[in-house]
């Protein structure tokens, strides 16, 4: 029936996982009635590359972002979806906390290891250059005032540097599981999808003594 569809007449995708509809380039809440994504043409608007398409449901913003993920704090799940392929997967995942010598999940971790506050983060290229061994994870740049690494969580704390990357400890990024075999492999298929899929650019609000750089931008990461 039509009401049980996922596509939507204004030519948005409803994201059963995350609740939110999907707007090629920005994701709408229908219950606060407002979108939680930047506007890309910013208030002034002005000259851009963005317009209305002729036919919504079939016209496909070719500077959209392209993959969509939902990361349940609670269940430890992540769940990544390629709007263009269609292809769709569930892995585990965690964020704070860190895996014990015996495989077992921590939550109780040190001070320095606390989960990644609720919201959505723009998945980019790996922001820190001066940390080139870490090229290969993603920059998780928190969807707020400023497109930078930091942000204030729910309790008023500073926070910065959240990562999506494999290994055993959770200092606040999203985090696979590298201490086995299959955590490996699900590392190795989450990259496999975002180093295929469609990207485009983000201005990053670099230190104060870096100019302002444009990092490859790959999609959403909405965290409940």
């Amino acid at each position: 029936p039509l009401e049980k569809s996922d596509i939507r007449f204004q030519g948005q995708y409803y994201d059963e996982e995350t609740g939110l509809h999907y707007n090629r380039y920005r994701y709408y809440e229908p219950f606060c009635a407002r979108y939680v994504s930047k506007d890309p043409i910013s208030l002034l608007g002005g000259l851009n590359n963005f317009a209305y398409v002729s036919d919504p449901n079939q016209w496909v913003d070719p500077m959209g972002l392209q993959v969509g993920i939902g990361f349940s704090s609670k269940n430890n799940t992540v769940i990544i979806t390629d709007v263009d392929t269609k292809q769709s997967m569930r892995i585990g995942a965690f964020t704070g906390g860190h895996i014990s010598q015996e495989g077992v999940f921590n939550a109780n971790g040190n001070n320095y290891e606390k989960p990644i506050p609720p919201g959505s983060y723009y998945i980019t290229e790996y922001p820190n250059p001066d940390r080139p061994n870490n090229n290969h994870w993603y920059g998780l740049l928190k969807i707020d005032e400023k497109i930078d690494d930091e942000t204030i969580d729910q309790f008023g704390n500073k926070r910065f540097g959240f990562r999506l990357h494999p290994r055993t400890v959770s200092h606040g990024c999203v985090t696979i599981s590298s201490f086995d075999q299959q955590g490996r492999e699900s590392w190795g298929k989450l990259k496999e999808m975002l180093d295929k899929t469609s990207t485009s650019t983000i201005e990053y609000e670099d230190k104060w003594y870096r100019k302002n750089r444009q990092l490859k931008l790959y999609g959403i990461l909405h965290v409940k």
